[in-house]
C-alpha cells in the first residue's frame, strides 16, 4: 500500500503516472473520506434531535432550540395538568382519550406552526413569551436597560 503524502497527491494532480492499484487504493480513500463525512454528519443530525431545550447569543441574535425528540419526549411525561391528561395513561379519563406521538418531525412542525401562529392582534406565543422573558429581566435588575435622562440621552 503506498503512502499517500502530499507529494504524491501532487503528483496524481499534475496528471503522472500512477499504478492502477494506487488508483484504487486513491479511490478506496475516497470513498472512506466520504463515508466518514456522511457518517459525520449522520451523527450531527442525530444528535441536534436530542438537544436539549436551551436560549443562547452570538452572532448578534438570540438563539433558541431544542431537538426534535427532546420536544416530543418532553411534552409526552409533561406534568403539567393539559399534557398530562392527553398522555398520561394515569391522568387519562377514557383509554380511548390516550394519545401518543407517533411522528415526531410532523408533530414539531404543528408545534413550531402554533409557536408562530399570529393572534388578530400580530402577536404570537413567542412574542408572548420573550415579551414576558424580557419583562422578568427588567424586575431583576438587568444591566442592559437604563431610564434616560431629560435630554433623552441614558445615564450610563
Amino acid at each position: 500500500m503506498a503512502e499517500w503524502t502530499q507529494e504524491r497527491i501532487a503528483c496524481v494532480r499534475r496528471g503522472e503516472a500512477v499504478t492502477l492499484a494506487e488508483w484504487q487504493e486513491l479511490l478506496d480513500l475516497a470513498a472512506r473520506g466520504l463515508a466518514a463525512t456522511e457518517n459525520a454528519a449522520k451523527a450531527r443530525a442525530l444528535n441536534n434531535k436530542e438537544l436539549p431545550l436551551r436560549a443562547k447569543i452570538g452572532d448578534g441574535r438570540l438563539s433558541i432550540g431544542i431537538g426534535v425528540n427532546t420536544l416530543c419526549r418532553a411534552i409526552s411525561i409533561s406534568p403539567h395538568s393539559d399534557l398530562a391528561r392527553i398522555f398520561d395513561p394515569a391522568m387519562v379519563d377514557d383509554p380511548g382519550d390516550l394519545l401518543a406521538i407517533v411522528d415526531e418531525a410532523a408533530f414539531a412542525t404543528d408545534i413550531c406552526r402554533a409557536i408562530n401562529q399570529e393572534d388578530e392582534d400580530g402577536s404570537t406565543p413567542l412574542i408572548r413569551m420573550i415579551e414576558a422573558a424580557a419583562m422578568d429581566a427588567i424586575e431583576q435588575g438587568s444591566e442592559g436597560v437604563d431610564a434616560p435622562n431629560k435630554t433623552g440621552e441614558s445615564d450610563g
